[in-house]
């Protein structure tokens, strides 16, 4: 819910001891808390959760570590704020579940461009800091009004 419905993916990731403390009442506001929304924000978590846990079955099996999708074991909660994002932008209801869905492809694009402009530093510590939302926000261009997904940049050095 925080990272959906709040925009706060770094408190969803970080502050797991307060979700039932002092960010309860943000986090479960019965003003706008529904089971629609927590049924949407629940579903497509999930279809995430399938994604990392192919990642880490992947990273299991081989024996030199490959960080070129590792970082969804830590970015699960930013790739389900993207898709709540998009949603806001695009103007859908947030428990509209299959409209959501079908963002989730689109919020690992913007994630993993993310991940790849910051290449030293790891995706543990990534996820964590408070800089990292508005680095993504950064990533969604707007066209006439409404955002796409980013293109892939070509950083030469």
């Amino acid at each position: 819910m925080l990272a959906y419905s709040n925009a706060d993916p770094t408190k969803a990731k970080t502050g797991t001891n307060d979700i039932f403390g002092d960010l309860y009442d943000a986090t479960f506001d019965p003003n706008r808390v529904t089971a629609e929304l927590i049924k949407a924000a629940y579903v497509c978590f999930e279809r995430i959760q399938d994604k990392k846990r192919t990642a880490l079955a992947y990273q299991r099996q081989i024996s030199k570590i490959s960080f070129e999708e590792a970082w969804i074991i830590e970015g699960a909660f930013h790739v389900l704020f993207v898709v709540g994002e998009f949603m806001r932008r695009r103007g859908h209801d947030l428990t509209d579940t299959e409209t959501a869905l079908s963002i989730i492809d689109d919020a690992f694009e913007v994630v993993s461009q993310f991940v790849q402009l910051h290449p030293r530093t790891s995706a543990y510590r990534l996820f964590r800091l408070a800089t990292s939302k508005d680095q993504i926000l950064n990533l969604f261009p707007v066209t006439q009004g409404r955002p796409t997904v980013p293109h892939q940049l070509n950083l030469a050095f």
